[in-house]
């Protein structure tokens, strides 16, 4: 008599074990999609090798300067100093005329409106894919209304905040780069499980609906008034889960 209620147990608790594989998943994979956008500010933008090798180049550079003045002010004077003192002269006006192409292609903090579109382009298009979902998820208010309002949320704030950087005069600073992939990755995280729990109640409704389907036909047998068998198919129809 105690043979099926510990079968469905252990079927409970295997269902349960399953379940909790499928979220661990599932929130591990929207930790790394949240991380992802801002991952590259946790790295060194110059490894200790560089820094170390820019090092030593800049005080043999030094040097090499200090030479260079001795043996120009030797050479002050002759012919080739002069022809030196000439292409110095025309040498600095072209460094001069190339900054001055420089900044007029300037564009905001960056290079020029090239690059600034390149770092602009994708996260407006971003901003307007999540603003547009965010707006249907609103008025549509499906069974995942939550988990759509999360994710379209977070990415709402991703695109924003590249946007918001775009046209910053400085970078932002690490604790604000922490504190907007922390914002993310939780309502990454809380749109997931919402995700989840949808996606296994569908799973457990249509479970249930092909039990109970399989039961009716099998106990009920048509009569040959046809009205109490196509009723209690009506009835059953309203015990149904969507």
């Amino acid at each position: 008599m105690e043979t099926a209620p510990i079968q469905d147990r252990l079927t409970n608790q295997r269902q349960t074990t399953e379940k909790i594989k499928k979220n661990i998943i599932y929130f591990i994979l929207a930790v790394a999609c949240a991380t992802a956008f801002f991952c590259h500010e946790t790295l060194a933008s110059k490894s200790n090798e560089l820094i170390e090798k820019t090092e030593i180049w800049e005080a043999a550079k030094a040097k090499r300067t200090q030479a260079l003045n001795v043996l120009k002010d030797n050479a002050s004077g002759t012919q080739d100093h002069n022809i030196y003192l000439v292409e110095k002269i025309k040498t600095d006006q072209a460094f001069e005329d190339l900054e001055a192409v420089i900044e007029k292609e300037r564009f905001l903090q960056f290079k020029n409106l090239q690059q600034f579109l390149g770092e602009f382009g994708w996260a407006s298009g971003l901003f307007l894919y999540s603003l547009f979902n965010l707006i249907i998820t609103l008025i549509r208010k499906t069974k995942t209304y939550y988990g759509e309002l999360g994710l379209h949320t977070t990415l709402l704030y991703i695109s924003f905040f590249y946007l918001r950087w775009a046209f910053l005069k400085e970078d932002y600073s690490n604790w604000q780069y922490i504190l907007t992939n922390l914002v993310c990755i939780t309502t990454l995280i809380i749109a997931t499980y919402y995700f989840v729990e949808r996606k296994l109640q569908d799973v457990e409704n249509l479970l249930y609906n092909i039990r109970l389907l399989t039961r009716h036909i099998v106990k009920s047998k048509p009569e040959n008034n046809p009205t109490p068998y196509v009723k209690s198919y009506i009835n059953l129809f309203k015990k149904l889960r969507s």
